[in-house]
């Protein structure tokens, strides 16, 4: 009698994924935290959450574009390691990159499987951390929102062992994270379109309109309590003001839509050409999901498309801020 030689225990590799990905953060993110402040943003939020701390109001008593939970997350952060303690701060990030890094893996073991999973771990880990220090290692909102992002869009993947309750409750998690993210950040607000794309993509008719009104729910349900709380100390005129208005203004900076759209295009071009692996595996993605749907991910198409959006958007405001053409750039 023979027995069949046992492959390796997949808990055993999962932990030396994460524990690659770690290392990775370590030896990449350390060296610049020793510089007090690495970019403008991270400096502003330490301020603005110190007037927090200090009992004060947000856009009352200090103002700005960003939703109100990048201030809390900052607040909370600071009262522990000390206020302005910015390098304090980005070592509490580390533990939040690598919990990010790993619910990526675990949307990679729905979508791909283990293997995949496995490697996106420490990917994910090395891919955030190697770019300008005051871009990829400062505290800023997108790596802040990046967590709550990634957990809604596990939540999102359907898991084997789906009952009906538990559906409509991972829908509903799944969007009030989305809308956690977005509090962090407008621009995450975005994945709530790839996420309902994704549902409606898997089940068509009623039963997808059933379910993307669920991640709506959910997503409205944390902008609701955020809305209540503004209003109750008093902020909340001001919270549209800064957030939507002003907003409306800073990403347009003064042009028509006429305008805008061909230097939208033009920063798309932009992209292109800083990153071209990154669209040419992506775009490989979305050509074998059009051939063959069952051997590509349509969540993974869809993120790609929503993605571009603010990236595209962000740079057009940076040609036009700096009186450049994104061609020119």
């Amino acid at each position: 009698m023979h027995l069949a030689a046992a492959g390796p225990d997949p808990r055993r590799l999962r932990v030396v994924s994460a524990v690659l990905a770690a290392a990775a953060l370590l030896a990449l993110r350390l060296p610049t935290n020793v510089v007090p402040i690495l970019n403008v943003d991270e400096a502003d939020f330490a301020v603005e959450s110190g007037v927090l701390l200090d009992g004060g109001r947000p856009y009352i008593e200090f103002v700005e574009k960003k939703p109100p939970l990048i201030y809390l997350l900052y607040a909370g952060g600071l009262a522990l390691v000390g206020r302005y303690n910015l390098p304090g701060f980005r070592l509490l990030m580390l533990a939040w990159v690598a919990a990010s890094a790993c619910v990526l893996g675990a949307i990679a073991r729905r979508l791909l499987g283990e293997k995949a999973a496995l490697v996106a771990v420490p990917a994910y880990a090395v891919a955030v951390s190697i770019g300008p220090p005051l871009d990829f290692h400062a505290a800023n909102a997108e790596t802040l929102f990046a967590l709550p992002l990634l957990l809604g869009t596990w939540l999102c993947v359907p898991a084997d062992e789906d009952t009906p309750g538990a559906e409509r409750l991972r829908l509903l998690a799944s969007g009030a994270l989305i809308g956690v993210a977005s509090l962090i950040k407008q621009q995450a607000g975005i994945q709530l379109i790839v996420l309902a794309a994704f549902v409606c993509m898997r089940a068509g008719g009623p039963g997808a309109a059933r379910r993307v009104a669920l991640l709506i729910a959910g997503f409205a349900a944390p902008w609701l309590l955020a809305v209540a709380a503004l209003a109750r100390v008093g902020a909340l005129g001001e919270f549209y003001y800064w957030t939507v208005t002003i907003n409306r203004y800073y990403v347009a900076n003064g042009n028509s839509l006429r305008d805008g759209l061909p230097l939208l295009a033009g920063a798309a071009e932009v992209l292109v050409k800083t990153s071209p692996a990154v669209w040419v595996l992506a775009i490989a993605q979305l050509v074998r999901y059009a051939i063959r749907p069952r051997r590509a991910s349509a969540l993974l198409c869809l993120w790609f498309l929503g993605a571009l959006v603010p990236g595209a958007v962000h740079s057009a405001r940076d040609a036009r801020r700096s009186g450049s053409g994104p061609l020119r750039s």
